[in-house]
């Protein structure tokens, strides 16, 4: 009995049922963490694909605000693609369509022709973005052949239009919205830092220097605009 009070106490537990048997998943968490949360129940893998062949894969994540529910991610994950297909953890398939693009800071907005199913949406809160030095974040990315895997990261440098976090990026993981512990949308994964190794003179990745576009600029206004209501 007292184990099932502790639980209560500190786990979250699921159900799932297949009509004849049901399973109960335990999960330890030491308190309840929204930015966690809202990584995992948004997440969404992006795939590219050009004249009806897979090209690459990227990650978004599935947003509201207000009537508007779309997904964010990076412009470089879907501005090559003739189609983009947005895949929920359960392999379904949503076709997106790119309505809203800044190149320049390496953001979309792609609307889904359908509800996404298996996927809950986030508020994006639109305001009172803070990014402290030292702050903990959290996302959810699709690396390589790893599907729906979590990071955690923490604000290195603050700057005025992007932020870099110590973390781990890895191919897959662009376009993973980043998520403070308080559960707000802060950016979008977009590169790993590059430098030029001083001994041979070539290019280098820092895997563990995650560079994230800052989202605060985003207004009602782009989302009415981009979502055809403009």
């Amino acid at each position: 009995m007292w184990w099932l009070f502790l639980c209560l106490m500190g786990c979250q537990v699921f159900y799932t049922t297949d009509g004849e048997q049901t399973t109960v998943q335990v999960y330890n968490t030491s308190s309840y963490n929204k930015g966690i949360d809202n990584s995992i129940k948004s997440s969404v893998k992006i795939n590219c694909h050009i004249d009806g062949i897979f090209l690459s894969k990227g990650s978004g994540n599935y947003l509201k605000d207000g009537k508007y529910k779309f997904v964010l991610t990076a412009a470089h994950v879907v501005n090559r693609c003739d189609e983009v297909h947005l895949v929920d953890k359960h392999g379904s398939t949503v076709l997106g369509e790119v309505v809203w693009t800044d190149e320049e800071k390496d953001i979309s907005i792609v609307k889904p022709e359908n509800e996404l199913g298996g996927i809950e949406t986030v508020h994006i809160d639109l305001k009172d973005k803070k990014y402290p030095v030292g702050g903990k974040v959290y996302f959810m990315g699709h690396p390589d052949e790893l599907n729906f895997f979590l990071f955690e990261g923490l604000i290195a440098l603050n700057g005025e239009e992007d932020f870099f976090l110590h973390s781990t990026g890895w191919g897959g993981v662009s376009g993973a919205v980043v998520f403070s512990k308080k559960g707000k949308a802060l950016g979008v994964a977009k590169a790993v830092k590059v430098t030029i190794n001083p001994i041979t003179g070539f290019p280098r990745l820092l895997e563990d220097l995650v560079l994230v576009s800052k989202v605060d600029f985003l207004t009602k206004e782009i989302l009415r605009e981009a979502m055809g209501d403009g």
